[in-house]
This record gives C-alpha cells, structure tokens and sequence, in this order.
C-alpha cells in the first residue's frame, strides 16, 4: 500500500512536533492505522467460508492471491479506502491540539486506543 500520510500532510492539519524522528513515527503510525482500518472494512465483506479460504491463502505466503481473493467481494474498494482516509484525516484535524501537546512524550495517540 502507498503511503497516504505524509509529514507534509499532517503539518496541513496544524499538527507541528517539531522532532524530525518523532514526526516520522506519527506519519507511520498515521499509515499503520489507516491499513489496520482498510483490512478490517475488506475482511468484514467475507462471509465465514470466504475467510476460510482467505486465511489459507495468507498464511501459505500467497499475499498476491490472498489481495486478489479479497478484493472481489468488496463493493466499491475505492471508496471505502477513501472513506477510511477521511476518517482518520478528520480524526488528525479533531485532535491536532492534543497531539501537539502530548504526542512528543507518550509517542501514542490515546484516542485510537481500544
């Protein structure tokens, strides 16, 4: 997957930790969580038997054939990227304060905590 967040993306959102390394994690993070997101909408449109299948290819180290699998059972995979991408956009700007304030010594976002 290609990286949606970006340093210059985050700094657009008011969010300014002024720690090139510290800066990096949170980009990471940012893109972390976004695929942890997307692989959870996808794998929800499985039903128990296409999982099955899924899980087989996956954990044969078929991660090509295991994408190509998944994908056909999602209705509009674009979108539902896009969808996600907002979410955590808005997530960021929501709470571009207290990541300014906290994020540079606890180097974790409380409110994507489950």
């Amino acid at each position: 997957m290609v990286d949606i967040f970006t340093v210059e993306a985050v700094r657009s959102l008011g969010i300014l930790i002024h720690d090139d390394d510290k800066e990096l994690y949170l980009v990471k993070l940012c893109n972390d969580k976004l695929a942890e997101r997307i692989g959870i909408t996808f794998l929800s449109c499985l039903t128990e038997e296409e999982m099955e299948i899924y899980d087989e290819l996956y954990h044969a180290g078929k991660s090509k054939e295991a994408s190509d699998y998944l994908i056909q059972f999602v209705d509009d995979p674009a979108q539902r990227m896009k969808d996600e991408i907002d979410i955590i956009f808005g997530e960021l700007a929501e709470n571009y304060q207290y990541i300014n304030e906290v994020f540079p010594t606890k180097l974790k976002l409380d409110f994507w905590d489950e």
